[in-house]
């Protein structure tokens, strides 16, 4: 009998030690895997966290070329200080007005988003011509990203890598940052809203894709009227898709919106932005 026991305990005592054996070595074996991918990049290095990255890199590509043209020289056409007026009557008025003018008559020519954008900045700090062109700057830079992200999610990243090179070294670019005029903050937000909008049918249509899509090209609309043909195209776009909930509240938002901006125009005595076209 003892002999049985001390078998039966020397036994038990075996299978333990064998399986914590077997859990020590399970558990090097995880983390040496882990080890091993997170030296390779596997953890942290996502494919979607490499294209942030190279874009992020063609954004400061740009960004180092604006500030090495840069200067401070306001542009003489005088758009720059419409929407420079604008701003301030946002931020000191709270109302959107034309302050050169004697009886300061409600604005309806150009779209309100640029105008917000820098009474935003003004609000920050940004009080002369050179601070507020560092926030053209920042669009324009946020538009070479928002390229290399767009086109990376349509053809790859070599082909992207190529696009938004040329586009951030492209002297149209460059020029456009120099101005503090709308349309860079309205090449940012086209170029956001198509990468939106390629990314979200890639991965299914979900809601926070589709909304940065559309609140993207709601905003471009309304920073520059010519954003009309991409407000058309995004609501066809969700329809042709079937995704007709999605469709139905991009177009009723666009509607109310635009509708209100158009009553506005009505009411005031300048005539809008589009129908200097007509």
């Amino acid at each position: 009998m003892r002999v049985g026991r001390r078998s039966r305990t020397k036994t038990r005592a075996a299978d333990q030690a064998v399986s914590q054996g077997a859990h020590a070595a399970a558990q090097g074996t995880a983390a040496g895997q882990q080890l091993r991918a997170s030296g390779a990049g596997g953890v942290w290095l996502t494919p979607a966290r490499v294209n942030l990255l190279l874009a992020a890199a063609v954004g400061a590509l740009h960004l180092t070329l604006a500030l090495a043209t840069y200067f401070p020289a306001p542009h003489t056409g005088g758009d720059n200080a419409s929407y420079i007026t604008l701003g301030y009557s946002l931020l000191h008025d709270g109302a959107y007005r034309e302050l050169w003018e004697p009886a300061e008559p409600p604005h309806t020519k150009y779209p309100p988003v640029f105008p917000l954008i820098l009474a935003t900045a003004m609000a920050a700090g940004a009080q002369t011509w050179g601070a507020l062109k560092l926030v053209v700057i920042l669009f324009t830079t946020l538009g070479a990203a928002f390229t290399y992200l767009w086109v990376a999610e349509r053809s790859g990243r070599l082909l992207a890598l190529g696009v938004s090179t040329l586009f951030a070294a492209s002297a149209s670019l460059v020029y456009a940052s120099h101005w503090i005029l709308s349309e860079a903050p309205f090449v940012a937000l086209t170029l956001c809203a198509l990468w939106a909008c390629e990314r979200a049918e890639r991965l299914g249509f979900p809601t926070p894709w589709v909304l940065l899509g559309a609140a993207a090209t709601i905003l471009a609309y309304f920073t520059r009227s010519a954003g009309l043909p991409l407000v058309v195209a995004l609501v066809a776009w969700l329809a042709e898709r079937r995704r007709w909930r999605a469709a139905a509240s991009a177009g009723v938002t666009f509607a109310v919106l635009a509708g209100a901006w158009w009553w506005r125009g009505r009411a005031g005595s300048a005539p809008s932005y589009v129908a200097e076209f007509w």
